[in-house]
């Protein structure tokens, strides 16, 4: 028919935000995250747990779709209080390319991320998270440069 009605055919996702209670197996997202983007990072999964846990219960703030109650996908954020500083926005491998990292970041803009610009880093071999994030209207604004 038209956009509209296919448009309100797409099946209805529950977008809730996410405490410390989700902190384990929000940090086995953050894991596959790290092996999936090719990250240094040798945290454990405990480390990650134990960090996730304490980024929660100070200055973060989380938004998942809970499928079989446990997020399947999830956006980590701060307010830096000149901007949002979006730090992971993740799906979990079995649940890609269904437009669920789109629908999080999308309700985040129009709910979460009012009033100031968002900051995000992305590992410059990880082409399909710049893609992704061209397709959402962010533009590079500064390269960091490491050595050793």
């Amino acid at each position: 028919m038209n956009g509209f009605l296919s448009k309100m055919e797409t099946p209805l996702i529950n977008i809730t935000e996410l405490n410390e209670r989700y902190s384990e197996a929000l940090a086995e997202l953050n894991e596959q995250l790290i092996l999936d983007e090719g990250h240094s990072n040798a945290m454990d999964i405990q480390a990650l747990t134990a960090r996730m846990r304490r980024w929660l219960q100070h200055d973060y703030r989380c938004y998942g779709i809970i499928r079989s109650s446990l997020p399947i996908a999830y956006a980590l954020y701060r307010d830096d209080g000149d901007c949002f500083y979006l730090r992971q926005l993740f799906t979990a491998r079995a649940y890609r390319n269904q437009g669920l990292a789109s629908q999080l970041l999308e309700y985040l803009q129009l709910r979460v991320f009012l009033n100031k610009p968002v900051r995000l880093e992305v590992l410059v071999d990880n082409k399909r998270a710049v893609d992704f994030y061209h397709s959402h209207g962010f533009k590079v604004y500064s390269h960091t440069m490491v050595k050793g």
